[in-house]
């Protein structure tokens, strides 16, 4: 995966592409995990549509 792939995707802030770079996945506040798998960007949804990522405080 080239910087232009990511890019498409809304990543192009250098510490995250950093992270891909070393195989870190990403979590984000909307409750996904990214990562970068066979040069592929993949995420996962973490939270059910109706849960709210709070809710657990």
């Amino acid at each position: 995966m080239d910087l232009r792939d990511l890019a498409s995707h809304g990543v192009t802030e250098y510490d995250i592409l950093e992270q891909f770079a070393m195989g870190l996945r990403i979590f984000t506040d909307a409750g996904r995990m990214w990562w970068v798998s066979d040069g592929q960007l993949q995420f996962e949804r973490l939270l059910d549509k109706e849960e709210r990522e709070f809710s657990y405080f």
